[in-house]
């Protein structure tokens, strides 16, 4: 999230009516930095502090918001892709990796034995690539990894994963 307990606190209303489910409105203040409960829990924050609170730190929205790390917006996405000799498809976005660049001297086994570790070392930086791939919230605007979303997300019900800030849908980050 970016925002500590106490960040969040000072934009809540402090009324400690217990509305939200937590005792107090610090209680709920670091639930919300721990993501582990909604802001649309608390039916008395205002909208202004709504926006105060969701809107992450500049130097936060490169940051996958769960792991902390770089996640890759879709041309970033690309160029890694093409660095890392995988292909993708530009009609359906699917990453494939290339085979390639060696000659087929030797027995058949051997040539095989080189296409399956080509192979190995493709789908290796394959998932790399692909777990750093960066998701935007379409409600809230915070990014998150693939693998993040992946591992940790619950699902969303029009598909896909549902933001464990705010639970609204993702796209790609563009």
């Amino acid at each position: 999230m970016g925002l500590t307990g106490l960040d969040i606190f000072k934009q809540l209303p402090k009324t400690n009516c217990g509305d939200c489910g937590a005792l107090t409105c610090l209680a709920f203040a670091m639930k919300l930095a721990q993501q582990q409960a909604s802001l649309d829990q608390c039916p008395h924050v205002s909208d202004a502090a709504k926006a105060a609170i969701r809107q992450p730190a500049p130097e936060q929205l490169q940051k996958c918001q769960r792991c902390r790390k770089k996640a890759l917006r879709t041309e970033e996405f690309l160029e890694a892709c093409a660095k890392a000799g995988l292909h993708v498809d530009s009609s359906t976005g699917e990453v494939q990796a290339r085979l390639g660049g060696f000659s087929m001297f030797g027995t058949p086994l051997d040539a095989s034995a080189r296409i399956d570790e080509q192979r190995q070392r493709q789908h290796r930086k394959l998932k790399e690539v692909e777990d750093q791939r960066g998701f935007r919230c379409t409600r809230c605007s915070r990014v998150y990894c693939m693998r993040c979303l992946f591992h940790h997300a619950r699902a969303h019900p029009s598909g896909g994963k549902a933001c464990p800030q705010c639970g609204g849908a993702f796209e790609t980050w563009d």
